[in-house]
């Protein structure tokens, strides 16, 4: 063929399009940003050769073959992923770092999409928070100081630098990352307080160790020192007695046992006390207060119901009215109104430290003037004589000696004493009569006059027959006469 027919001939379309375009350049040209697997064909001092199938091969820094701790493994033959960056003048621009990177976030946004934690470690301090490296990716991500940490402690970044932990992503916006170790913490322990709920119960003793403290209570760590479940005791349940602050009973650090008092199933919140776990003040007192014993007090209240006297903090005992004199009973309130804050001495004659109900008495610190004057009278024999304090339905309340009270019915008035009703008789008028009964239970000595003027006769009567018998001449009635005579003469002086 001539060498015009070789330059008029048609084109020899034995080679495919693909070839043709590949001959072109022009397919190389548009490969960048994908990422190739490419084989290493060279391995110099400060840079790798690798062949991804164009005209050329990519040359990739030898450094970014360097791992996190600072191993360098790299050989001929090897495939890599490698990013096309572009392709200028047939030579293709590679990066392996690159293309590593971009499959890091590939694989981090599925990790982000699942709500999976990532191994960071904390690398550098930065305005409101910290910069981490995710490890495994070279990733950089940002940590919020209000993320570090459970509640509101911001002060917890700088307890993490240079250290790894887990954390999740929050947020993803481009190369931007944001992590929260504070959400993971949360749904960790939210995890574990669901499972540690299904194995307690309200009522039982558990071994914790104390958190924290603040104003209206303590938290205590019920695990094992991390914090991941924690109780917490109000202040009304750290002690039997008055505090200012729990601080006053209760340190940081320090291992108690505590009762279950309370459990949320919603928000995984357990209520505990310290208290319940200690002998109550009332138990403490009970145990050293033998009964009936003499013990002092201050007066704490004042009412109708009697004296409240305090014996020891938290230990509040009461004198009932009835327990205030032998005499009569007394108004608590005329007697000890104004003494509130004052000291007094009672003594113990009961105390139920479970139902915290106690007994006091202010009489009982005084022998009994009733068994004592009761001891020496009998019902027949004993006259007394008494002085009016009050007409009652029936009869009059007399003052006797001895502090006691004596009782005569209207119907065992004597004639002689002014009748039988009690318009005759005035306040402080003495009445005599024989002792007729004596109620324990009332502490009452019921008189008679009638019985004495019976009495008297029956004694007259035989004192006369005793004197007829010695040969006495006397009528009866002139023997009465000087009798009655006697006894006025007797009365007069």
């Amino acid at each position: 063929m001539t060498d015009f027919a070789k330059k008029t001939a048609a084109p020899d379309n034995s080679q495919s399009f693909s070839q043709l375009l590949d001959e072109s350049g022009f397919a190389e040209e548009n490969t960048a940003g994908k990422i190739v697997n490419g084989t290493i064909v060279r391995v110099e001092e400060e840079n790798v050769f690798i062949n991804i199938g164009m005209r050329s091969e990519g040359i990739v820094p030898l450094k970014e073959f360097v791992d996190e701790n600072g191993n360098c493994e790299v050989a001929e033959g090897t495939c890599v992923d490698v990013l096309i960056k572009g392709v200028g003048r047939g030579l293709p621009k590679i990066s392996k770092a690159d293309a590593d990177s971009m499959k890091h976030f590939e694989d981090l946004k599925q990790t982000f999409s699942n709500e999976q934690p990532v191994k960071v470690k904390a690398a550098k301090r930065i305005k409101g928070g910290v910069e981490c490296v995710i490890e495994g990716t070279g990733a950089k991500a940002f940590l919020p100081s209000s993320q570090v940490l459970i509640g509101k402690n911001r002060q917890g970044a700088d307890k993490v630098m240079n250290q790894s932990f887990d954390a999740l992503i929050i947020e993803m916006e481009g190369r931007r990352i944001v992590l929260s170790r504070k959400k993971l913490l949360e749904r960790e322990r939210a995890e574990k307080m669901a499972e540690f709920v299904k194995q307690i119960d309200v009522g039982m003793l558990v071994k914790g160790v104390v958190s924290n403290i603040i104003p209206p209570g303590v938290f205590v760590d019920l695990t094992d020192g991390s914090g991941t479940i924690e109780g917490f005791i109000p202040v009304s349940e750290v002690a039997w007695k008055r505090i200012k602050t729990p601080g006053d009973v209760l340190k940081p650090g320090e291992e108690i046992t505590v009762k279950i008092i309370d459990i949320r199933q919603d928000s995984g919140r357990i209520a505990l006390s310290y208290k319940q776990t200690q002998s109550t003040p009332w138990e403490d007192f009970a145990e050293k207060t033998p009964q009936n014993s003499r013990i002092k007090g201050k007066i704490a209240n004042v009412n109708e119901a009697g004296v409240f006297v305090e014996v020891a903090e938290g230990v509040v005992g009461l004198v009932h009215p009835d327990n205030i004199s032998w005499k009569e009973k007394v108004d608590p309130v005329d007697e000890y109104g104004e003494n509130k804050g004052k000291e007094i001495e009672v003594m113990m004659m009961w105390c139920d430290p479970v139902r915290k109900k106690m007994s006091l008495g202010v009489k009982q610190l005084q022998k009994d003037p009733w068994k004592t004057a009761v001891r020496k009278l009998k019902k027949g024999e004993n006259v007394l004589t008494g002085k009016v304090k009050k007409e009652v339905r029936g009869g009059l309340v007399l003052e006797l000696d001895d502090d006691i009270e004596g009782f005569i019915r209207f119907s065992d008035l004597a004639d002689s004493d002014g009748g039988r009703d009690g318009e005759h008789y005035k306040t402080g008028m003495e009445i005599t009569g024989v002792v007729k009964n004596i109620d324990n239970k009332s502490r009452t000595v019921t008189l008679s006059a009638e019985m004495l003027v019976r009495k008297n006769e029956r004694e007259i009567l035989k004192e006369f027959t005793n004197k007829q018998g010695e040969g006495s001449g006397a009528k009866l009635g002139d023997f009465i006469s000087d009798k009655i005579g006697a006894v006025k003469n007797e009365e007069e002086d």
